[in-house]
């Protein structure tokens, strides 16, 4: 339902958390110098949806692309490749049985989903690390934590304890609020969901202008 291959999608994610923000070696990341139409088409998921259709296309006939020939173990490229295969067997049915009910019904239960439904998802994980800096390997300085309502929270499943979950990825998501409790005196304070939003937008705008514009956070003074 998330349209991410989950062969591909888990060393890609892998080389995102080992080079966090790291231009050219994370691949996860939103170049600053992307117009802002990639940023907009990228809430409704659709950028990534042509991406990720295209890239699971090539990969289906043995064509992976060339960040996936970095990061993915060799012994496990056949897997993407066939697992490819379903994904687009599965799209392409989808696809056949719109037309054939003349009706984009089909759709709504594979594909628009993660479209429509998937909005305020996306708005959180661009708040993740959009805007701050880039080529720096203090986490504290590439990655925001957000304090969400109750609600929020649940269904972000606590990723908005982001920084915390990039400096010790190996604690559970039910743990993370209990290590931010332990460690936040030694990390900048964390953003309100609002403010996190806000300070995106005004950075991605004035980015536009100036790619070398990023926020500065400041880290606490240690005795």
């Amino acid at each position: 339902m998330t349209l991410r291959e989950a062969y591909y999608y888990r060393w890609s994610h892998s080389r995102h958390h080992t080079h966090t923000v790291l231009v050219g070696r994370d691949p996860e990341l939103i170049p600053r110098t992307a117009p802002i139409f990639a940023f907009l088409l990228e809430l409704p998921f659709i950028r990534s949806l042509l991406m990720v259709t295209w890239r699971m296309a090539m990969a289906s006939i043995g064509r992976i692309d060339s960040d996936g020939l970095q990061f993915i173990p060799a012994n496990q490229r056949r897997k993407v490749i066939w697992v490819s295969r379903v994904y687009i067997l599965i799209m392409l049915g989808m696809l056949a049985a719109c037309l054939a009910a003349k009706s984009i019904l089909p759709a709504m239960y594979i594909v628009l989903p993660r479209t429509f439904g998937g909005i305020l998802a996306q708005i959180f994980n661009i708040t993740q690390h959009a805007g701050l800096a880039e080529d720096v390997y203090d986490h504290r300085l590439n990655t925001r934590t957000i304090v969400m309502n109750p609600v929020f929270t649940f269904l972000y499943g606590n990723m908005n304890y982001h920084l915390e979950h990039h400096m010790f990825p190996m604690v559970p998501f039910y743990n993370l609020p209990k290590l931010h409790d332990l460690i936040k005196d030694q990390c900048p304070p964390p953003y309100s969901t609002w403010s996190a939003i806000k300070e995106v937008a005004y950075a991605v705008w004035r980015q536009q202008k100036d790619p070398s514009y990023f926020v500065r956070r400041e880290l606490p003074h240690q005795s």
